[in-house]
């Protein structure tokens, strides 16, 4: 496997801790929360990379801080994001 090339998604997920389940209808608040880079094609891009794969990715992220953390996270493992469309979002600094 010389090259790889990646065409999918890019999300960050935010991963909630709580003490217990919330019960139907309930709000329960939230001991911490974690956000992780993802997405499948993200998932599987950041695998390749982190393998030693020559790997490209395709997809598209906003240009928010979000954004710019899922690219940062594949380019950390030697992902080519050149690929990857920076998509203006309304309200962004």
């Amino acid at each position: 496997m010389d090259r790889v090339l990646v065409i999918g998604s890019l999300n960050m997920d935010f991963a909630v801790y709580m003490d217990r389940r919330p019960q139907a209808g309930e709000t329960v608040m939230a001991r911490s929360m974690k956000l992780v880079p993802g997405g499948k094609g993200a998932n599987q891009a950041y695998a390749l990379g982190k393998l030693g794969a020559k790997t490209a990715m395709i997809g598209a992220v906003g240009s928010d801080a979000f954004g710019k953390q899922l690219l940062e996270n594949l380019e950390s493992v030697a992902v080519n994001t050149a690929g990857v469309r920076r998509i203006p979002c309304a309200g962004c600094s």
